[in-house]
């Protein structure tokens, strides 16, 4: 069994971070961590660039490292969930 937890925030319209725990199975425990800027976001349209790592303190630790980075440069929405 796996479980994890996590959150969002977005401080500012522009910024966007997320955090989280993963832990179980044979993988350990993993903290991932994203950032998203948004250079246009209305109601109409919004552009994201974002970068994710699934485990952040495998940068910090010489055990087991695992690397992995995530790189977003397009993404497309279509309607909005506001009413």
């Amino acid at each position: 069994t796996v479980m994890g937890l996590g959150t969002r925030i977005q401080p500012i319209k522009w910024f966007r971070a997320s955090l989280g725990v993963v832990s179980g199975g044979n993988t350990g425990t993993d903290v991932p961590l994203g950032i998203s800027f948004f250079p246009f976001n209305n109601k109409s349209f919004s552009w994201e660039l974002g970068l994710a790592v699934s485990d952040v303190t495998t940068y910090f630790k010489e055990d087991k490292p695992t690397v992995s980075v995530a790189l977003g440069l397009l993404r497309f929405s279509f309607g909005s969930f506001e009413k």
